[in-house]
């Protein structure tokens, strides 16, 4: 059992049930989050609770939506979040020329603007994270952490723009004794004319959304590079990468005169990268994996070493496995499978072409049957394959001649 603290949220994850992983049953979860989930205001300090959740499913529904989440948070926070930005660019406007004389009150007055411009753009992020949430009701989660992210990002900007306030106005007074001191001056001057408006103010939140979508495909990223799969031997294995886990503390079970044993793993989570290196670790720890469906390409964790489709396709009721023999049937049909054929055959056992080999078997396998390039593109690419060969690796073919002198 997984216990977590996830920035003052407390959430519980279990993985007695790891072996079958289906996919997420959206009515069921739905229903579980009526009558468990308590939602608060970013603003209120009070926790929030959440149900508990699978552990392998919730990581697979992550790593299955990266781009849905991508494009429902980032994409449209930073086209709505644009047009505020030209608002509080155009009321600047107004309030530099309304207060051209009086830098106090501009000031007064802009510091309402920004806090109004602030809370518009925590209102269009606090609606994309739930209109994410009515997709992929487990995100719930990442709610509070999602705006901390912002909030945090504010409360920086703030502190960054004081220490420059602070910083400048000391070597104003001292700006005259010329050499670096004037050099520290302007640079200081600079970097406020860059960083004391409305505008940067926006950047800085604008860069705490893609921070927080960011971390969710580093996370994939990591979760890529932490297992190997291997089509040769059917192998899926840990791949024993360096990763940081958070704070720690292990309650262990006596049984009689037997070894105590761990049943309890409390973890202490600040951020998503933080869930994503624990997940992994408990994973490694029940010998569990996560690899592509070779159909469809979601993630799976399989049930069997030589597992290397989903059970079933989630568009359809077809197995992914037929899927995939139904459109490698029709692929020995063209003309390109054939050509592929045969340089696979000439060269899949020579030591010197392994390397050249090895990249177009991996745009095969990677691009080609999952037809991210069509029969034209791929057809070029033996080509460009044979002519690389041809031309770069010289080879002594027949038998050796004979020495004279023997």
């Amino acid at each position: 059992m997984i216990y977590l603290n996830f920035l003052n949220v407390d959430i519980e994850f279990e993985i007695k049930n790891i072996d079958t992983i289906p996919y997420a049953n959206e009515r069921e979860i739905i229903e579980t989050l009526k009558g468990k989930v308590f939602l608060e205001s970013h603003k209120n300090s009070k926790k929030s609770l959440f149900p508990s959740q699978d552990i392998g499913t919730f990581l697979l529904e992550i790593m299955n939506n990266c781009k849905s989440i991508k494009k429902i948070i980032l994409c449209n926070y930073m086209k709505l979040s644009s047009r505020v930005k030209e608002t509080g660019k155009s009321k600047d406007i107004i309030l530099k020329d309304k207060f051209r004389d009086d830098y106090n009150s501009y000031i007064t007055e802009r510091k309402k603007l920004e806090e109004k411009l602030k809370n518009t753009c925590y209102t269009i992020f606090e609606k994309l994270l739930c209109k994410l949430e009515k997709l992929y009701p487990k995100l719930i989660i990442f709610h509070k952490c999602a705006l901390d992210y912002m909030e945090e990002s504010y409360i920086s900007y703030q502190n960054e723009l004081k220490d420059l306030k602070e910083t400048f106005v000391k070597l104003e007074k001292s700006k005259n004794r010329g050499g670096k001191m004037m050099s520290f001056y302007l640079n200081y001057k600079e970097q406020l004319q860059e960083k004391d408006n409305i505008e940067y103010l926006l950047y800085r939140l604008s860069k705490a959304v893609a921070d927080f979508v960011n971390d969710f495909l580093e996370g994939k990223q990591l979760i890529e590079n932490a297992f190997i799969h291997s089509e040769e031997t059917r192998n899926n294995k840990f791949s024993g990468i360096m990763a940081t886990l958070p704070s720690t503390k292990i309650d262990y079970k006596l049984d009689g005169f037997k070894c105590a044993t761990p049943y309890k793993y409390i973890y202490e989570i600040k951020n998503v990268q933080d869930l994503f290196n624990v997940t992994i670790y408990q994973l490694s720890l029940n010998r569990k994996v996560i690899i592509k469906c070779k159909n469809c390409g979601k993630y799976l964790i399989p049930l069997r070493t030589d597992q290397i489709f989903c059970t079933t396709d989630p568009l359809s009721n077809i197995s992914c496995k037929n899927r995939y023999w139904t459109k490698r049937r029709k692929e020995n049909a063209s003309a390109t499978y054939i050509y592929y054929r045969q340089l696979y055959n000439k060269y899949k056992n020579t030591k010197v072409y392994e390397k050249v080999f090895e990249e177009l078997k991996s745009i095969y396998t990677e691009k080609y049957i999952t037809k991210q390039v069509d029969d034209e593109e791929f057809m070029q690419i033996l080509f460009d394959f044979e002519n690389k060969v041809n031309s770069t690796y010289k080879v002594k073919r027949g038998r050796p001649k004979k020495n004279k002198n023997v």
